[in-house]
């Protein structure tokens, strides 16, 4: 039995899930202030890690590598010389895949806080490392963005500001008011939550680019389940 993935019904399916997710979180973080303790608070809450909403973060980019892989291997077979650009995206994905669910980035805070005395908007200092990759990366891929096709290379970089946006954008901004009020405040709880919901954002949109362009190309995704005949 042929499955076609296709590029919106895909968007609608993670979209749902992530709705789910963040709606729970936010149910999961105020619930205090209505039962006077946490409910489901580890397994839900979009700021803690190696929960159910960091497995699906690290999933969809995890999906996200895979769908470049296989373009890779696609442009590869096609002859055309951007296949390095996709294989070095699917690496790069494979890595904020691991690093999602174990927290990598985390490491470099301290370090990075204690080497530049690092306070207010830095003080999650793992951004500044991560800020210089992404201005690297966006500058050896610039050439690359420009020759996709107009409205997937849109997507492209629709999806990439959302993503941004979300986890060094907002990362910023909360690393503000932590380093003021600390964790539990309201305030902090909320820009979490609209951090996280960026980064998931961000990624659904681009599995989304993904399948268009692989639609747009190849006539998309397909999988055969059972017997050929």
């Amino acid at each position: 039995m042929p499955f076609k993935f296709d590029a919106n019904r895909c968007f609608w399916i993670l979209s749902a899930l992530a709705t789910f997710l963040v709606i729970t979180n936010l149910i999961v973080i105020f619930s205090p202030s209505f039962t006077g303790k946490y409910l489901a608070n580890k397994l839900f809450n979009l700021d803690l890690e190696q929960n159910i909403p960091t497995f699906f973060s690290a999933l969809n980019l995890l999906i996200s590598s895979l769908l470049l892989f296989i373009i890779a291997v696609q442009r590869r077979a096609d002859q055309k010389r951007d296949f390095y650009y996709w294989i070095g995206l699917s690496l790069i994905f494979i890595f904020l895949s691991v690093d999602e669910f174990s927290s990598i980035h985390e490491i470099l805070i301290n370090k990075v806080r204690d080497t530049l005395n690092t306070t207010g908007y830095l003080y999650f200092a793992w951004v500044i490392p991560y800020a210089i990759a992404v201005v690297t990366i966006g500058l050896i891929y610039l050439k690359f963005v420009i020759s996709l096709p107009p409205g997937i290379r849109l997507q492209f970089i629709l999806a990439g500001s959302i993503y941004i946006g979300g986890a060094l954008g907002m990362e910023m901004v909360g690393s503000n008011q932590y380093a003021q009020g600390g964790a539990d405040t309201s305030i902090y709880k909320l820009i979490t939550t609209v951090e996280e919901t960026l980064e998931i954002l961000g990624i659904i949109l681009f599995i989304r680019a993904l399948l268009a362009y692989m639609e747009l190309n190849w006539q998309g995704l397909h999988l055969r389940f059972g017997p050929s005949e």
